[in-house]
């Protein structure tokens, strides 16, 4: 985490320091966003079950291009946090590929999820109906790349080698999972707020070495 907080520090202080060296830059509202989503998986094998809300979180800091009056070119560096509530556990098979097999449905548990966690950069265009004011109507479309910083599983429930026993398990030795992912999205809100929805490009898993799964992310952002 302290690694995480440095990162996101130097990229801001690089971000800021390169805005002071080129007027064209803008550091104005909308500078910081702050999002809460829900993941729709998609490519999840029919025999695994999927919980309809996986609550995730997204915040960045952008510096703004003015291009014309209503449009804008923004660029900026944040943290994206995915989650997947399911019903299996995650294993290796004898090829070495990731796979998910269901939970014993003799074993009572009450979490069961993956979670993923990327340092991002975003690029996005912004276009305005009354570029003269920032309280408007606000249409963003951009696309990001991340690195994955962070994955694990983390289970809480009966023991799998002995149900009388209650365990928390957390893993975060998971193979295959794509260091880079690739993403585009868009926004849509007047003044502070805005709905979002985002579309991952390529999978969570690599090719051939795990389930093609990857998420569509709906929610609501915070612009300030």
């Amino acid at each position: 985490m302290k690694s995480l907080i440095l990162i996101v520090f130097l990229s801001s202080l690089w971000l800021h320091t390169w805005s002071q060296d080129n007027p064209n830059l803008q550091l104005i509202n909308d500078n910081i966003s702050l999002s809460v989503f829900s993941d729709i998986w998609q490519g999840v094998p029919d025999s695994i079950h999927v919980k309809k809300i996986n609550t995730g979180f997204d915040g960045a800091l952008v510096y703004r291009f003015k291009i014309i009056p209503a449009i804008d070119i923004a660029l900026g560096a944040g943290i994206q946090v995915h989650s997947m509530y399911h019903n299996a556990f995650i294993s290796l098979n004898k090829g070495d590929s990731s796979i998910f097999t269901p939970i014993a449905k003799e074993l009572a548990y009450t979490k069961n999820k993956l979670t993923l966690t990327y340092l991002k950069v975003p690029v996005e265009i912004r276009i305005r109906n009354k570029p003269e004011i920032e309280q408007t109507y606000k249409f963003f479309i951009g696309a990001e790349a991340g690195w994955l910083i962070s994955s694990y599983t983390k289970y809480k429930g009966d023991n799998p080698a002995n149900t009388s026993e209650k365990v928390k398990i957390k893993d975060s030795r998971l193979p295959n999972i794509n260091k880079l992912i690739y993403c585009v999205y868009t926004r849509f809100g007047y003044k502070e707020y805005a709905l979002t929805v985002s579309y991952l490009l390529n999978t969570i898993y690599k090719t051939d070495k795990g389930p093609a799964i990857k998420p569509i992310s709906i929610g609501i952002s915070l612009m300030l």
